[in-house]
């Protein structure tokens, strides 16, 4: 019976260091239930009895008998070495086939049948049975295998897809914690003849990726970035191939179909950079396709941080607007209000960069956490795919199960913060009648109430209070004239009255808690302070689509906020991209890439006497029309969070039935108060 690699270790525990283990041990030290444990027994008693030692026994209490020290030395000696040497001989069937693949995809010309036998230890026999699933792996990513009489097999396809197979390879077949600590693998002695280490054994044997990895922590702080673990990972298997290929003769021809607009962004600049150095450091010359290659992996990173250079000729406010629809959406059929979540907000916007990236480009990966969040969160991934209507539409293209698990990580995040953090209020009470009496209050405050008390003082220590900590509330027994925070008057012995008046402050203070701006988000002008009466046309009659989108452009021309290009701008991109921007029934929020042609932020509005056809599959027809122009990136954060909440709050009665401009203002300010 075959040993895997748990089942060897426990064996070579047994046999060397003599000590007696037990079916609790395995289960609780590998994570396996009680049949397997036993079968593992099973496998290794099988296993000395072909080494002609006898096999193992238990005892009732599931106690591992083995009597080590009345069996001869060098026979136990010969079966430990046995087991140390023949590593790769009882490897399970789907890890011979990674081993299988990653040989073939990192030959330089050909490689025998029997070369790849003696690299797992098996038959030839074994292997010409396994090829037919490597093949068929290895055609699903676009590299072919031919059998060619005396020479073997012949590995082919594109240099790109050669090393994108074997990352992908390396993501299917690595643990997660070996992945996301690749920077810190080296070759060990016996790295060539254990699974998982033979994967790396060509790179590791002529590359440090400790040396590597210094270099993608450097590309990282210039594009001020910080990259998940995997996606470092990536990073740096994509430099340690560049290096072991372009040794091996093998570097990407320029003519292979990497994106053209490759080269010309800011992010290939701070690359080329940034491994100026890299190419002395490893002797090897980094040609335009090479740094295209490197720049298209750091292009579909994966981020945590969300302060990014990366996809620097993406619309911001595009991925912004997608973002906030999404969150609406979601927090609609949740019940639960997600709006002002900023570190969602930027979470998801940050996915979207690189997610947009891939889908482009028809690039593939995987999401290592897919599994668990369709088995533990469901209904909430459901939810998520259920509003990516927008995103289809703008990105041309479906999602994959992964592409909805990456976008659920935030909601899960999001939903993890509601239920986490859910802050206490800050109190200070005042109490003018001596220690006793303070005591009784506080007791029955915090018996009555889920607070924190910060401080219970006399009243002339109010105003030090306030300037040392963060009140919420004032609960006194002192009258207290103009106080700067809500406050609430009781008496010592708290009454059915006081009990109502602090519940209701209480409800308000967290009410607003969750609908508050962090300071940094609450500044920059409010949609209100852009949108105002001069931007505004009603009952436009719009011969289609296109003539009201560039109807309120027109608006913000007039106004000198934008240029004619930034009006034809947003023409051009419903025509290339469709209609994604018609967010919710009735509603269509027109933007473009800002560039030069923005001079300084502003928002129009447009409401037709007659709606038009978008040719969205769900919210046509168009009557509301706002268009966007924004210069900066985060100063006008305020104003999209804004609109968002106007054109998700589902009030397009209201506005086709406003009598004026003035009447339409008020109603957006009362959405964004409410």
């Amino acid at each position: 019976m075959a040993l895997n690699l748990r089942r060897k270790k426990v064996l070579c525990s047994i046999l060397s260091t003599k000590e007696n283990l037990s079916l609790s041990y395995l289960m609780e030290s590998y994570g396996i239930s009680l049949r397997m444990a036993r079968y593992d027994i099973k496998a290794m008693s099988e296993f000395l009895m072909d080494m002609g030692l006898p096999p193992l026994g238990l005892d009732k209490n599931g106690n591992i008998i083995y009597d080590v020290r009345s069996l001869d030395e060098k026979a136990v000696q010969h079966t430990l070495e046995m087991i140390k040497n023949s590593s790769m001989e009882y490897l399970q069937v789907e890890l011979r086939l990674f081993v299988l693949a990653a040989r073939m995809l990192l030959t330089t010309d050909q490689i025998t049948i029997s070369e790849l036998a003696d690299s797992v230890n098996v038959s030839r026999n074994t292997v010409i049975g396994d090829l037919s699933l490597v093949r068929s792996w290895l055609l699903g990513h676009g590299i072919n295998v031919r059998s060619v009489p005396k020479r073997g097999l012949v590995v082919s396809g594109r240099e790109t897809d050669i090393r994108r197979a074997y990352i992908s390879l390396l993501q299917e077949a690595l643990p997660l914690e070996r992945l996301s600590a690749l920077h810190l693998q080296t070759l060990q002695a016996e790295s060539e003849t254990t699974y998982p280490d033979i994967l790396l054994t060509p790179l590791l044997s002529s590359i440090e990726f400790g040396r590597i990895q210094k270099y993608s922590t450097q590309i990282q702080r210039s594009l001020r970035v910080v990259f998940t673990d995997v996606s470092n990972a990536n990073l740096v298997l994509a430099l340690a191939l560049l290096v072991f290929r372009i040794r091996q003769g093998r570097c990407i021809p320029d003519n292979e179909s990497l994106p053209p607009d490759a080269a010309d962004t800011q992010t290939y600049s701070t690359i080329f950079g940034c491994l100026m150095e890299f190419q002395s450091e490893f002797e090897v010359v980094l040609l335009p396709a090479e740094l295209r290659f490197i720049t298209q992996y750091v292009q579909i990173s994966g981020i945590l941080s969300t302060d990014s250079r990366i996809g620097d000729n993406a619309s911001h406010v595009e991925k912004e607007l997608l973002a906030r629809d999404l969150i609406s959406g979601v927090s609609r059929d949740l019940g639960v209000n997600l709006h002002m979540d900023t570190e969602l907000f930027y979470g998801v916007q940050a996915e979207l960069v690189p997610m947009a990236y891939r889908l482009k480009h028809h690039i593939r990966m995987a999401n290592p956490l897919t599994t668990s969040i369709r088995r533990n969160y469901s209904e909430l991934s459901h939810l998520v795919e259920k509003n990516t209507n927008s995103l289809k539409l703008y990105m041309d293209s479906g999602l994959s199960e992964d592409d909805i698990g990456m976008l659920s990580i935030h909601f899960i995040a999001a939903m993890e913060r509601i239920n986490q953090t859910d802050q206490l209020p800050n109190v200070v009470v005042v109490c003018g009648f001596g220690l006793g009496s303070a005591n009784i209050l506080t007791i029955q405050l915090r018996k009555l109430f889920h607070i924190h008390i910060v401080d219970v003082i006399a009243l002339r220590d109010l105003g030090q209070c306030l300037a040392d900590n963060r009140i919420d509330l004032i609960i006194t027994t002192v009258p207290i004239a103009f106080p700067p925070v809500p406050c609430v008057y009781v008496s010592p012995f708290i009454s059915d009255q006081d009990i109502i008046h602090i519940g209701r402050n209480l409800m308000t203070i967290r009410d607003m808690a969750k609908h508050r701006l962090p300071e940094e988000e609450g500044k920059g002008p409010g949609l209100l302070d852009l949108l105002t009466s001069d931007l505004m046309d009603l009952d436009y009659r719009a011969t289609d689509f296109y003539d009201a989108i560039r109807r309120s452009g027109e608006l913000l021309q007039l106004q000198g906020i934008v240029e004619d290009r930034y009006v034809s701008a947003m023409v051009s991109v419903v025509k290339e991209l469709g209609p994604y921007i018609v967010f919710m029934p009735g509603f269509a929020l027109a933007h473009a890439n800002a560039d030069a042609a923005v001079h300084k932020p502003g928002v129009s509005l447009i409401r037709l006497r007659n709606p038009v056809v978008s040719g969205h599959p769900s919210n046509d027809p168009v009557r509301i029309v706002f268009a966007v122009a924004i210069p900066g990136e985060r100063n006008h954060l305020r104003a999209i969070m804004e609109l968002s909440k106007v054109i998700a709050s589902d009030t397009g009665r209201l506005f086709v039935n406003a009598a004026d401009k003035a009447e339409l203002l008020d109603i957006i300010g009362d959405i964004i108060k409410a």
